[in-house]
């Protein structure tokens, strides 16, 4: 059984508010999917929760904390599970919880810089999730040596052993600046995202934050479409739209369109990295080189 596709059949489910079918498929997938039994089990929670049976959500979430599992602050927070936070059994989650939290925040990984030779930066945005050295590994194999490629790190430690960035915008922002502010930034600057991270990237470039040549969007999260339209056509960059063809939000996607200056649609992908990075980056590059 395949990860990505059983998520893109819970994210399909959720957007339907098909909350006892995705429960019943979680608990179906995770047994086939041990490394992934964390995720599956706080998915399952949420859909029981949002199902009408907060008591069942917490007793999943207990199953859990007795396998050694937790969840940070922020999906805790969630509020599919507003139900269930005053239940019997929801403050041993949260105790549990907090005291992995803070071992993994203790071991968080820095910045990591590949230095370039004044060709230009690529600050590469990570998604929700994520694993940062991978998604750094994946940048730099395909971004010319002449070019640095700077990856910060997300805020928030995930239980198997990724970051996320902070649900609320000012606090990643400001994360993000901290840690590159210290770095000498070569022009022309690009500005690389995926999911989340394509999200925290139109941000940084629309709250003034970051001044960039251009931006790459791969599959952003958009929460209220006709808001980030607005934000987009108010960019002073251009603007590459990635996402796949069997991604959920292909027909959001589609709708922003007007927006950007150039968009690439994936034949075959889901909500997932594209392979062909170095295309993008040329993109990206060819347009942040031309808008200077």
């Amino acid at each position: 059984m395949d990860f990505a596709a059983v998520a893109d059949e819970v994210y399909a489910l959720y957007r339907g508010g098909r909350y006892r079918a995705g429960a019943a498929l979680v608990a179906r997938a995770r047994p086939h999917l041990p490394e992934r039994d964390n995720r599956l089990t706080f998915w399952e929670a949420c859909f029981q929760s949002m199902a009408g049976n907060p008591e069942t959500a917490v007793e999943i979430l207990l199953g859990g904390v007795d396998r050694g599992f937790w969840w940070p602050e922020g999906m805790l927070a969630d509020t599919d599970l507003d139900d269930a936070r005053t239940l019997d059994g929801w403050s041993e989650v949260v105790a549990a919880s907090r005291a992995h939290e803070r071992a993994r925040m203790a071991a968080r990984p820095t910045i990591r810089v590949r230095r370039g030779r004044g060709g230009g930066t690529v600050i590469a945005l990570h998604g929700a999730h994520a694993d940062p050295g991978e998604y750094a590994d994946r940048w730099e194999a395909c971004v010319p040596e002449e070019w640095a490629v700077v990856t910060p790190v997300g805020s928030l430690p995930i239980p198997e052993g990724g970051w996320s960035w902070s649900h609320d915008s000012s606090p990643r922002v400001d994360d993000v600046m901290q840690q590159v502010s210290a770095l000498e930034i070569v022009r022309p600057l690009m500005v690389v995202g995926f999911s989340a991270g394509a999200t925290l990237g139109i941000e940084l470039i629309a709250g003034g934050s970051v001044d960039a040549d251009c931006l790459v969007l791969m599959s952003p999260y958009v929460p209220q479409v006709h808001d980030m339209v607005a934000v987009l056509g108010s960019l002073n960059c251009p603007v590459v739209l990635v996402y796949g063809s069997e991604d959920q939000e292909s027909d959001t996607y589609e709708s922003l369109s007007e927006v950007v200056s150039e968009k690439v649609v994936v034949p075959g992908l889901g909500h997932r990295l594209p392979e062909a990075l170095n295309e993008i980056f040329n993109i990206g590059r060819r347009l942040a080189t031309s808008s200077r």
